[in-house]
């Protein structure tokens, strides 16, 4: 079997997106990217407490990779589930849109990880389905 470039990002994007469930599933945090067992703000490596966007980038740095992918994902789920008035201003960029819904009052660390818990099970489902390939389709060889 040839190798699937889209498989493969598939698989790499949900590997990030697991990552990121299973830090803020082990200490989760408002208000900063990062912080202690205590609560205090720290240096990414040293963090054992994340909010969402500090979770992104912890898994960028420990895969050597980007978090773009995972920002983007993560933003267009949150994006339907923000006001009006929020939109208007976090709109254009993912890491406030990110910020914003996991820092809002009330926001609890089931509500976020039950957020990631859908992302995942969308992303799965996704990566499930056979990839077409449109050149072949337009060739009339599928």
């Amino acid at each position: 079997m040839p190798f699937d470039a889209a498989q493969s990002e598939d698989t790499n994007l949900l590997m990030k997106l697991r990552e990121v469930r299973k830090l803020i599933g082990a200490g989760w945090v408002k208000g900063l990217s990062c912080a202690d067992q205590f609560g205090n703000p720290t240096m990414l490596n040293d963090a054992t407490r994340f909010c969402l966007t500090g979770a992104i980038h912890r898994v960028a740095v420990l895969t050597d990779n980007v978090s773009d992918d995972c920002m983007n994902i993560i933003a267009r789920a949150i994006k339907p589930r923000l006001s009006p008035d929020v939109l208007r201003v976090v709109v254009s960029d993912n890491r406030d849109t990110i910020q914003c819904w996991n820092d809002k009052s009330g926001r609890t660390h089931e509500e976020v990880l039950k957020l990631l818990d859908h992302i995942i099970t969308v992303e799965e489902m996704k990566a499930k389905r056979p990839k077409i390939d449109c050149y072949a389709l337009l060739d009339g060889r599928v």
